[in-house]
């Protein structure tokens, strides 16, 4: 192989590897997948400001299911010891880092229930316990929701709160199968509350700027 073709194939595998690594990381910009509203954004931001935010704890509940039916005993110990670590990891990185708005955590396989308005105990506390005392008083809370640890999303029932309010933000590689390729460049990652306080602090941010931007008087 020539030296000229050497150097194409290795900046074609240099652009391929960016594309690759950019689609992984995101942006915190708009997402196509929320309309553009400015006044609902607006109306959204002060309410949340005002009432407070849900967090929904990930638990794998339907993986939790299968192993409890096919006896799979260590796994399913395992499961549980690691939904305990991730659930603590966010409940304290939310805890340390957003002061924004009041912040109430629940289990994710608890909240259809909580859409119906069964009446029973939905929020956790700081232990991860079930807390009869924790009360949310909203028709249709704002929720977020960390998937596999790569980003936050922003919502209020089945859709994203529209565009301009900062309805997505990236986490980074904080998944919780990496793939090969984030394997290869960034090893195997370790759950790191450190990392995700510092993250969340920076959402956190991101909802001040907006709430002062949004309710800046013209």
């Amino acid at each position: 192989m020539s030296l000229h073709s050497s150097k194409l194939s290795f900046t074609a595998l240099t652009v391929l590897i960016i594309m690759l690594l950019s689609s992984c990381v995101g942006t915190n910009h708009f997402t196509d997948k929320a309309i553009l509203d400015r006044d609902e954004a607006k109306v959204a931001i002060n309410e949340i400001s005002e009432s407070g935010l849900l967090v929904l704890l990930p638990t794998q509940r339907r993986k939790e299911e299968v192993l409890e039916n096919s006896n799979q005993t260590s796994k399913l110990a395992e499961l549980r010891s690691r939904r305990k670590l991730i659930n603590a990891t966010i409940v304290s990185a939310f805890k340390d880092s957003f002061d924004f708005a009041e912040v109430y955590f629940m289990p994710d396989s608890l909240y259809k229930k909580y859409e119906k308005g069964e009446e029973r105990v939905f929020f956790v506390n700081g232990n991860l316990e079930l807390d009869e005392s924790i009360t949310y008083e909203t028709d249709e809370p704002y929720k977020i929701f960390l998937y596999d640890f790569r980003y936050i999303e922003c919502s209020q029932g089945q859709s994203l709160i529209p565009n301009p309010f900062p309805n997505r933000h990236d986490l980074g590689y904080y998944a919780t199968d990496l793939s090969f390729l984030q394997n290869i460049f960034f090893g195997g990652h370790k759950w790191s509350e450190e990392n995700l306080a510092k993250k969340v602090g920076r959402y956190n941010k991101r909802l001040y700027k907006y709430y002062k931007k949004s309710n800046k008087t013209k």
